[in-house]
Protein backbone atom coordinates (compact mmCIF):
# COMPACT_ATOMS: atom_id res chain seq x y z
CA UNK A 1 0.00 0.00 0.00
CA UNK A 2 1.95 3.17 -1.06
CA UNK A 3 -0.85 5.54 0.02
CA UNK A 4 -0.69 8.04 2.95
CA UNK A 5 -3.40 6.23 4.82
CA UNK A 6 -1.67 3.38 4.22
CA UNK A 7 1.38 3.91 5.76
CA UNK A 8 -0.47 5.14 8.63
CA UNK A 9 -2.75 1.85 9.02
CA UNK A 10 0.81 -0.11 8.91
CA UNK A 11 2.80 2.11 11.36
CA UNK A 12 4.62 3.78 8.69
CA UNK A 13 4.33 7.21 9.95
CA UNK A 14 7.31 9.31 10.75
CA UNK A 15 8.12 12.88 10.85
CA UNK A 16 9.24 13.26 7.44
CA UNK A 17 5.68 11.69 5.93
CA UNK A 18 3.21 12.87 8.88
CA UNK A 19 1.86 15.57 6.68
CA UNK A 20 0.99 13.63 3.79
CA UNK A 21 -2.18 12.69 5.69
CA UNK A 22 -3.64 15.89 5.77
CA UNK A 23 -1.73 17.59 2.59
CA UNK A 24 -4.96 18.08 -0.07
CA UNK A 25 -7.29 18.55 3.06
CA UNK A 26 -6.86 22.48 3.75
CA UNK A 27 -7.16 22.73 -0.64
CA UNK A 28 -10.42 20.66 -1.07
CA UNK A 29 -12.22 22.24 2.02
CA UNK A 30 -11.50 25.70 1.14
CA UNK A 31 -12.47 25.03 -2.33
CA UNK A 32 -15.57 23.87 -1.23
CA UNK A 33 -16.40 26.54 1.22
CA UNK A 34 -15.74 28.66 -1.98
CA UNK A 35 -18.70 26.92 -3.36
CA UNK A 36 -20.64 27.16 -0.69
CA UNK A 37 -20.00 31.03 -0.03
CA UNK A 38 -20.89 31.37 -4.30
CA UNK A 39 -24.42 29.64 -3.50
CA UNK A 40 -24.66 32.03 -0.56
CA UNK A 41 -23.80 35.34 -2.84
CA UNK A 42 -26.06 33.64 -5.64
CA UNK A 43 -29.12 33.01 -4.06
CA UNK A 44 -29.15 36.37 -1.95
CA UNK A 45 -32.37 38.15 -2.26
CA UNK A 46 -34.09 35.62 -4.59
CA UNK A 47 -37.24 34.51 -4.90
CA UNK A 48 -37.14 31.16 -4.62
CA UNK A 49 -39.88 29.89 -3.01
CA UNK A 50 -38.91 29.51 1.08
CA UNK A 51 -40.11 26.07 1.16
CA UNK A 52 -37.41 25.08 -1.59
CA UNK A 53 -34.77 26.86 -0.54
CA UNK A 54 -34.69 27.27 3.23
CA UNK A 55 -33.44 23.30 3.00
CA UNK A 56 -31.07 24.10 0.63
CA UNK A 57 -29.45 27.20 2.60
CA UNK A 58 -29.67 24.62 5.81
CA UNK A 59 -27.51 22.20 3.57
CA UNK A 60 -25.02 25.20 2.76
CA UNK A 61 -24.89 25.95 6.33
CA UNK A 62 -24.32 22.35 7.68
CA UNK A 63 -21.43 21.70 4.91
CA UNK A 64 -19.80 24.99 5.41
CA UNK A 65 -20.07 23.72 9.48
CA UNK A 66 -18.94 20.21 8.48
CA UNK A 67 -15.80 21.80 6.41
CA UNK A 68 -14.71 23.97 9.32
CA UNK A 69 -15.06 21.46 12.00
CA UNK A 70 -12.84 19.20 10.36
CA UNK A 71 -10.09 22.22 9.46
CA UNK A 72 -10.56 23.12 13.02
CA UNK A 73 -9.77 19.25 13.83
CA UNK A 74 -6.64 19.19 11.92
CA UNK A 75 -4.98 22.65 12.28
CA UNK A 76 -6.57 24.39 15.17
CA UNK A 77 -7.50 28.56 14.23
CA UNK A 78 -7.44 28.86 10.56
CA UNK A 79 -9.00 31.52 8.37
CA UNK A 80 -13.12 32.13 8.31
CA UNK A 81 -13.95 32.87 4.83
CA UNK A 82 -16.97 33.96 4.27
CA UNK A 83 -16.95 35.52 0.93
CA UNK A 84 -15.78 34.52 -2.24
CA UNK A 85 -12.54 36.85 -3.71
CA UNK A 86 -12.72 38.81 -6.91
CA UNK A 87 -10.20 39.07 -9.13
CA UNK A 88 -9.84 42.82 -9.10
CA UNK A 89 -9.00 42.51 -4.89
CA UNK A 90 -6.09 44.53 -3.93
CA UNK A 91 -5.40 41.79 -1.23
CA UNK A 92 -6.15 37.96 -0.80
CA UNK A 93 -4.91 38.23 2.74
CA UNK A 94 -6.83 36.98 5.53
CA UNK A 95 -6.24 36.46 9.29
CA UNK A 96 -5.84 33.48 10.66
CA UNK A 97 -9.17 33.05 13.43
CA UNK A 98 -8.39 31.17 17.04
CA UNK A 99 -9.42 27.45 17.42
CA UNK A 100 -12.26 29.28 19.54
CA UNK A 101 -13.52 31.60 17.20
CA UNK A 102 -13.56 28.84 14.66
CA UNK A 103 -15.85 26.44 17.18
CA UNK A 104 -17.77 28.85 17.74
CA UNK A 105 -18.37 29.50 14.19
CA UNK A 106 -19.32 25.71 13.43
CA UNK A 107 -21.62 26.08 16.11
CA UNK A 108 -23.38 28.56 14.51
CA UNK A 109 -23.36 27.40 10.80
CA UNK A 110 -25.00 24.09 12.95
CA UNK A 111 -27.56 25.87 14.49
CA UNK A 112 -28.73 27.73 11.49
CA UNK A 113 -28.66 24.29 9.50
CA UNK A 114 -31.02 22.63 12.22
CA UNK A 115 -33.10 25.55 12.33
CA UNK A 116 -33.70 25.12 8.43
CA UNK A 117 -33.51 21.31 8.12
CA UNK A 118 -35.70 18.50 7.39
CA UNK A 119 -35.95 15.82 9.77
CA UNK A 120 -34.38 12.67 9.01
CA UNK A 121 -37.22 10.43 7.31
CA UNK A 122 -38.47 13.24 5.55
CA UNK A 123 -35.81 13.53 2.78
CA UNK A 124 -33.79 11.11 0.47
CA UNK A 125 -30.63 9.39 1.67
CA UNK A 126 -27.65 11.09 1.20
CA UNK A 127 -29.19 14.84 2.27
CA UNK A 128 -28.06 16.53 5.46
CA UNK A 129 -31.25 16.63 7.90
CA UNK A 130 -31.53 18.15 11.18
CA UNK A 131 -30.37 15.40 13.16
CA UNK A 132 -27.01 15.78 11.38
CA UNK A 133 -26.81 18.91 11.91
CA UNK A 134 -27.08 18.20 15.81
CA UNK A 135 -24.91 15.87 15.82
CA UNK A 136 -21.91 18.00 13.84
CA UNK A 137 -22.57 20.51 16.78
CA UNK A 138 -22.86 17.62 19.80
CA UNK A 139 -19.26 16.75 18.29
CA UNK A 140 -17.70 20.35 17.78
CA UNK A 141 -19.02 20.87 21.44
CA UNK A 142 -16.94 17.53 22.62
CA UNK A 143 -13.81 18.62 21.26
CA UNK A 144 -14.31 21.78 22.69
CA UNK A 145 -14.61 20.42 25.84
CA UNK A 146 -11.34 17.67 25.44
CA UNK A 147 -8.54 18.34 27.20
CA UNK A 148 -6.69 19.65 24.15
CA UNK A 149 -8.63 22.83 23.62
CA UNK A 150 -10.14 22.75 27.64
CA UNK A 151 -7.19 22.44 29.52
CA UNK A 152 -8.92 24.37 32.98
CA UNK A 153 -11.54 21.29 32.14
CA UNK A 154 -14.12 24.00 32.25
CA UNK A 155 -17.40 21.31 33.38
CA UNK A 156 -19.91 23.71 31.36
CA UNK A 157 -18.07 23.01 27.91
CA UNK A 158 -18.58 19.55 28.92
CA UNK A 159 -21.99 19.65 30.05
CA UNK A 160 -22.50 21.41 27.28
CA UNK A 161 -21.43 18.54 24.91
CA UNK A 162 -23.50 16.43 26.88
CA UNK A 163 -26.69 18.17 26.40
CA UNK A 164 -26.57 18.40 22.51
CA UNK A 165 -25.27 14.81 22.43
CA UNK A 166 -28.67 13.95 24.51
CA UNK A 167 -30.41 15.55 22.27
CA UNK A 168 -29.03 13.50 19.53
CA UNK A 169 -30.15 10.11 21.33
CA UNK A 170 -33.20 11.72 21.92
CA UNK A 171 -33.88 12.14 18.31
CA UNK A 172 -33.87 8.08 18.02
CA UNK A 173 -29.70 7.81 17.40
CA UNK A 174 -27.38 6.00 19.10
CA UNK A 175 -23.70 6.31 19.58
CA UNK A 176 -21.34 3.79 17.95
Amino acid sequence: IGSAGGEYLQGGMTPENVDALTANLWEHQYGFITKVNVFFENVEGSDINPEVLDPMLGEMHFLRAYMYFELSRHFGGVPIIKNSFSLTQESYAVEKNTYDEVAAFVLSEAELAIGLLKNHGEVRTGVATKQAAMALKARMLLYMASPLNNPSNDLSKWQAAEVATKAVIDAGFTLH
